[in-house]
Parts: structure tokens; sequence; C-alpha cells
């Protein structure tokens, strides 16, 4: 039976008898007379792979020649094969994959990628493992596949229409590497790729419930308003979707402002300084002067102002201070008469050593290739000026700071050497290279270490002047980009640094947050209060200041291409809420502000951002306990109007109004059983149902109402489709009783980013207040994870061993993950160990380990 045969005979089979059938190919015969071969996912004598190191003895070989130094994370090769006609793979679960190395090691795995009709690419990171030498058989399954954003494959794309794996309509398959670290070559052989049976196993409904009772997260009561926030969206968006959170930058980082809210915008974020614009370190020897003088200067404004101050120093410093316009790298803001190959690089102004920054001519020098070879170089004049003077190109306006005008047409074309001329525009140039710097820490677009010096100094000045006018301002510091990016690298060298340096005066951490799996950045938030805890004995918030699905065209060119249209809609639409539902389900305590970025072309659209921020309009207020074991369920409950910093505008009815949203974060439709309890003191009569809508080929918001079912209780039952939001509110009469509180208490311990290995384990030693611990009711552990696949995990708690679910997110993307724990195994001091549970697994980064108790819920 050929391959094509067989995969056809197993769909038509499939709702008769399954079982049997897969009980066939897989070799499970029982009283059968004869073994079927198991289901191959494509036969590679038919289909050639590209790019491979040979077929011996019915395996593939292949090596791939990856970086040999440290790159970007997305640093990707692939070897793939076309199908000869698109196969339809929905009747299976996943594929098989047996590996085989002479080479073993823990620091790269295989990626397996499979391709739909439409181009769009989809991969399952670490599908196998090479840790241990011979052959091993690994599981990769359909549910755990990612689209390929950033390291698609050939012949394909990395963005998805209908942002939903098509398993009918597959037509090609990749085996590929990523891996930005400097390994060398990575070798394995493939000795099958089989298609794994789907069960039909009847999933139950998830059961979840609204129980009246109100709801604390650690020192956290009320929906943090801030997450429904805004940065340059259209005039009238933040009281159109009643965004509470707003954002306004003052450029140059020594002048402006301070900008307030209003009773529905309360929080407006002040930007001290943009990304274009030089550090106040570089460029004044009264630097440290004029940086307290305008601290002192805002924090006396705010002082005097009925709205709190919220400060983020610089905005996105780990940009254009160090690629494209590289801000910092200036060379007049440097002493060039000391310039040597190699050599340390001094401040103009002061003599002081800039560390980490170097001069050079030679173009192969710096670790991070930021320009060409012909726009490393000049031409100069017979009188000896320079033409195009500045080293990079300046931003926008920004030529009188710079230095000059960017042209690079009158640059020396390469086949000139230094020393001979060569003629632009009839004018004669003599070809040279300007000394130029760069950092030797710097191995991608964003910035190395050599910038810490550069912000933490003036941040410091400005900040402790702020604070000793104001200490109620909140100040944040940050870089502008997620701390995990490059597999945490942004943690180690710059985010960490700036913590330790500010833990003094920083109420919180800055970042942005552009494309990718929006579930990332509450794993981030996670990290950055574990260590704010652990190190500092100080509980840091986190502000997301940027967001947007469209990724950042300064990290990736090609992004600057972003679709349009109905299905660009609603995938906005699913991207925005569930960001912010996944954020007020876990890190509703850490979380502050999300700033939901730009308005027109692929950014932010009434039809797309809109509705989700639409249909979540009156979430807000004091939260309530939500009672739901499904953790792919994102179910929040609030009393709207009980939140004193963000009443109800006067377009909105007067009163109080309990809001439920839900949203099934499932790849495939679930049944919904939700039972909503009145809060003591309160009655309700009506249900208003609030969901995203196509009316002619647009996205909308419907709203719809039907009857409650008594006055105190409402069970509401519902298919929802995949990845679907809807929003409940119920009017309330009456006032609520607040008397009982089911609050969760955090307890972090050990160091953040253990890497856990077969002969490495993550050690978390974790103290538990003993009086909480006295009144828990539940308990259960959370933790931050990458590349931690089925069956490779275990956690030992006191002796107590539970397996651990799988953080299988697309590369460079950490996910929060929790095992319900019995209260029993709990004591004042715990020993939490993570381990590996055989040695074929390459093992899992563990970023942060916690135990959340929880009280006043019954048992």
């Amino acid at each position: 039976m050929r391959l094509d045969d067989r995969v056809g005979f197993l769909c038509i089979v499939r709702y008769t008898s399954l079982i049997f059938v897969c009980m066939a190919l897989f070799g499970v015969t029982g009283n059968l007379q004869a073994e079927e071969p198991a289901m191959r996912l494509i036969d590679w004598e038919e289909n050639q792979f590209s790019a491979t190191a040979g077929m011996t003895a019915g395996k593939i070989d292949f090596e791939f020649d990856m970086p040999s130094q440290r790159v970007n994370w997305n640093a990707a090769r692939w070897s793939w094969a076309e199908f000869s006609e698109t196969r339809d793979l929905s009747s299976f679960k996943g594929v098989e994959i047996t590996v085989e190395t002479a080479r073993p090691r823990n620091d790269a795995g295989v990626y397996l990628a499979i391709r739909e009709d439409d181009g769009t690419w989809y991969y399952h990171p670490w599908a196998a493992q090479l840790a241990a030498e011979g052959r091993n058989t690994y599981t990769a399954l359909f549910r755990d596949f990612h689209v390929t954003e950033w390291v698609s494959p050939p012949k394909g794309r990395h963005f998805d229409d209908n942002n939903r794996l098509d398993l009918d309509k597959i037509n090609a398959v990749a085996i590929g590497v990523i891996n930005p670290l400097g390994i060398g070559k990575v070798s394995f052989s493939i000795h099958a790729l089989n298609l794994i049976c789907a069960e039909e196993i009847e999933v139950p409904p998830t059961a979840a419930a609204v129980s009246g009772n109100f709801y604390k997260k650690n020192h956290t009561a009320n929906i943090p308003a801030g997450l429904f926030g805004s940065f340059n969206l259209r005039g009238g968006s933040t009281a159109k979707y009643r965004l509470a959170q707003d954002r306004r930058i003052h450029h140059t980082g020594v002048s402006g402002g301070p900008v307030f809210g209003n009773e529905i915008t309360h929080m407006m974020i002040n930007a001290v300084g943009d990304r274009m614009h030089p550090s106040p370190r570089l460029r004044n020897a009264n630097w440290e002067e004029i940086s307290r003088n305008y601290g002192r200067s805002y924090g006396e404004k705010s002082r005097e102002s009925e709205f709190t101050a919220y400060v983020e120093y610089w905005n996105e410093p780990y940009l254009n201070w160090a690629n494209r316009n590289r801000a910092n790298f200036i060379p007049r803001f440097y002493d060039v008469s000391r310039a040597k190959e190699g050599g340390p690089v001094h401040i103009q102004h002061d003599g002081s050593e800039a560390p980490y920054l170097r001069w050079t001519k030679d173009f192969d020098a710096p670790p991070w290739q930021w320009t060409s070879r012909r726009d490393w170089r000049r031409g100069r004049d017979s009188q000896g000026q320079t033409l195009s003077p500045v080293h990079a190109p300046p931003g926008s306006g920004m030529n009188h700071l710079y230095g000059g005008a960017w042209q690079p047409h009158f640059h020396p074309p390469e086949d000139v050497p230094d020393g001979e001329t060569y003629t632009v525009n009839s004018r004669e140039l003599t070809a040279f290279t300007p000394w130029h710097i760069y950092d030797e820490t710097q191995f991608t677009y964003w910035s190395g270490k050599g910038q810490l010096k550069l912000y933490i100094e003036p941040m410091l000045a400005f900040g402790e002047a702020l604070k000793e006018a104001d200490p109620e301002a909140v100040y944040m510091v940050g870089w502008g980009f997620r701390p995990s990016e490059d597999h945490w690298a942004a943690w180690d060298m710059l985010f960490r640094p700036v913590i330790d340096a500010a833990i003094h005066i920083a109420e919180g951490v800055v970042d942005h947050d552009y494309g990718g799996d929006p579930r990332r950045l509450a794993a981030n938030y996670e990290v950055v209060t574990h260590y704010g805890m652990t190190e500092h004995d100080k509980w840091l918030y986190s502000y997301n200041t940027e967001t947007a699905m469209g990724s950042d065209p300064q990290a990736y060119p090609e992004a600057d291409v972003v679709s349009g249209g109905t299905m660009a809609d609603i995938a906005k639409r699913m991207w925005t809420s569930r960001k912010i539902l996944h954020a007020l389900r876990y890190v509703p305590d850490k979380a502050r502000s999300f700033a939901h970025f730009g308005h027109g072309g692929g950014w932010f659209s009434d039809s797309g951002e809109g509705v989700a921020l639409m249909c979540l309009r009156n979430l807000r207020g004091r939260m309530l306990h939500v009672e739901n074991d499904d953790p792919d369920f994102y179910i929040v409950a609030a009393i709207d109007g009980t939140d004193p910093l963000n009443p109800r505008p006067a377009d909105m009815p007067k009163g109080l109004e309990l809001v439920v949203a839900v949203l099934n974060d499932h790849l495939e439709e679930r049944n919904l059983e939700l039972t909503i309890t009145a809060p003591a003191g309160t009655a309700f009569s009506d249900v208003i149902i609030r969901e995203p809508q196509i009316n002619d080929d647009k996205q909308v918001m419907a709203e719809s109402n039907i009857t409650a079912d008594s006055e105190t209780e409402h069970r509401f039952v519902r298919k929802m489709p995949a990845r679907h939001m809807l929003v409940l509110t119920l009017p309330l009469q009456g006032t609520p009783n607040d008397s009982r509180s089911v609050v969760d208490h955090q307890f972090f311990g050990g160091e953040v980013l253990q890497r856990v290995s077969h002969n490495n384990d993550g050690v978390f030693p974790i103290a538990v207040d003993t009086d909480v611990l006295n009144r828990a009711s539940h308990a259960r552990l959370r933790f931050v994870a990458e590349h931690l696949v089925d069956g490779a995990g275990v956690v030992v708690i006191n002796g107590n061993e539970y397996p651990l679910p799988s953080a299988i997110g697309p590369e460079n993307s950490p996910y929060i993950r929790e095992v319900i724990l019995d209260k029993e195994h709990l004591a004042a001091e715990n020993s939490v160990v993570f381990k590996v549970t055989e040695a074929r697994f390459a093992g899992y980064l563990t970023a942060s380990a916690s135990l959340i108790v929880t009280t006043g819920l019954a048992e």
C-alpha cells in the first residue's frame, strides 16, 4: 500500500474502527495475522530532502553548520522536502521521530516543521533531542506546533492569515536546527518519521464557577486597569475604549513634562528620553547636574498634581543607541586622539573610560556587523573635507546632532583601496577608513553591556532627584524590550544590572512587546518579580509601554510589511484578547500596563484590536474568585464600579456590573459550563453577552441579552470555538458584602534561570509563611520553563514527586506552568527540586519557581 493510499485509508476508517487500524499500523496485532508498517509522514526516497548529508541504510543523514559565534536567536538552518501532493493529516495527533547521533549534545535539538498549502510553516521546537548517543524515539504532538515567526524554512512564510494550523492541507516537511549560540556543526540521522493516530477521546466540558467571593492575588485586589492602555492611538481612542493608561515621550531626556492623566486615563506614563537621542552622559560635562535638576523639577510638579506621576527612563535605549542610527557611538563624543586598534574608548568631556567599547578600522572586528563594507569607509576631497561625515544614518531631523547628512553615494566602491582616488559627480575623492566604535559584547541588533554606564548613571541622577522631590512618583527603568530576549541574554547583560543599580528608587521594569506569542510576557514578569523579591526583598511591577501583534521592523526589517483586511483584524483581536486575559489570569499582581500601539496600516484598527477592547470595556474593578482548573481557559471576573481610580464613565449606565470575560485558548472548540453566583448582598436579573462577530466581511462587536436563571445564580453553557472570547455582564442590585475573600499568597526562592539537565538539578529552597500555611486550603507550584518536552521533567517537593507539564513554546518564548499540590506536602521550609527523568532528554530551563498557597477557599 502506497503512503498516500494509507493516509486516505486511515482517514476513511477513522470514525468506524480507528483503534483497530492504529493497532495494525503500529504492530500491536493481537489476533491479527499480518503486521502493517507504521504510517510514515514522508517517503524520503520519493520526496528528496534538500541539503542533506546523504542517505544510508534506510536512514537520512543531516548536518547543519551553525554560527561560529553567538548571533540573534533566530539563527536557523533547514532541510526540506516537498510532498508530491497535498496530504490530510487531521486523523493524526503528531509524529514519532527516531533519531541517532554519534555526537551527543545538550545545547541543540532537532526541529520539525510542516507547511500548509498557503505557504505557512509551523514547527515544533526540540521535537527530538540529541542528548544521548545511539538511537532514540521522541514524540512531537501537533498541538505543540507554532507558526515559524522569523525562523521559517525556505519556500514559505511565517504569517498565517487564519491563525490556525490546517492539518488537512499539508504539502511539505522540514528538518532543522535553530540555535544562536555559536555551536558549530550539528549532525544526526533520522531513521523514522511516523505519524501517530489520534484517539477518539471525548473531552469533558470545562466546568468553572464564579463563586461570588472577592479575590486577591498577593497584594492586588483590583483589575489593573492599565492593561487597557494606549500609545500613539488616534484621538478619542482613550475615551472610546475606556483606556486607563496613555503615554508621552519627552525626546531629549533633559526637558519637557510631566504630563498627567484624567478621570478616565489616570495613568499617564512619561518617557524621559527617546531612542534616537544620545545619552545625556555623553552630551555635556554637566550631565549630572542637568539630569538632577530635571528630575527635581519633574518631582516638584508631580507632587503638586492630584494624579500620580508615572515616569519611564528612556524610550527603547536597547535599539537606536546601538543599532541603525547608533546614537551613542557618535565619534565626536569620544576622544579620537587616543584611538588605537582594539583599544579602549574614553568619553571626550571627562576622559572616563566607556567599558566594553573599542576602537577599530577593521570591518570584521565587531561581533555584530551593523553596516555594509562600502558604508564602513568614506571619501575626502582635495581640501580634506569628508563627504557624508556621519558614522551612521541619523534619525529623522537629527542631522545637527549627528554631525551632518548621510550621503552613502559618496562612499568609496569596495574595489578602491584606502589612499586611492575615485570620482563621484565629477568630484575626485580619496578613499579612507575612519575610526569606528563598537561594543565587544554586542552580538545582535540590540544593545550590549557597553550601554550600561551610559544608561545607569543619568538614570540614577534623574531618578534619585525625582524621588527626593516626590516619593509617591512611580519610577520605571528598563530597556524597552523583553528581558527574555535571546534566551535571557537581555536579562543577563542589561536588565539585571539596571535593576541592581536602581532598586532603591524603581518600582517597575519597562518592556515593549511586538509580535510573537502573547503569553510569553507573563513569564517574563514572573522572573522580574522573583528576582526582586529574592535578591532585594522588593516586589517589582512590570510596565509594557508599547505592544502590538505586528513584529517590530526595527528588529526585523521585513516586518515593516504587515497584513490588512478582515483576517488580519481577526488575528489582531485574538492576539490582544489572549494577551490581556492570559495576564489577568496569571499575573494581575505583576502586570501594570499594556500600551496598545499605533493606528492605521497594519497596526491598531477599530475592527481589530478595537473589537477586543470594546468587548472588555467594563472588565474593571474588584476581582472575584474563579474556580477553574483548565489552564487554557482564561476566565476573569470583577465588579465594575468598585475601583476609585477607574470610575465608570458618563456614557455607561450608573451602578455596579458583575463582568465575566471568557476565552478558550485551546486549538479546538471546547464546551464550557460556567456557574456565576452573585456576591452576598446583591442580585441580578439580566445577562448581556458581548462577543466578536463578522458582519459584511468586517469584524464587529455583537451584543445579545438573556434572562438569568435566578436572582443569585446563573448557569452559562456554550460551545466555545478555538481562541474565541466573550464577555458576560450582569447588572447588580444591592451592595456587595466583601467580608469573605479568597487570597493567593506567592512565595519565591532560589536563583532565577537554572538550567536543568540529567546531571544538574534545579534547586529552589522556598520558605512559606507559617500563618498562611496553617490557613491554607489549596496549594500549587508555579514555574517558568523553556524547552520542556513531554515526559522530560519531574519536580520533587519535600520528597514528593510530581510530573511536570510540558512547556513547548515558540523559540525564544518562555511559558508559565502550574502543578496542583497536596497541601500536606508543604512545610515552612520547602525543598523544591526540578529533575530530568531520563538521560535521553537534554533538559530544560527553569527560569522561576514559586509556591502559591490559597487561603479563604472552602475545601
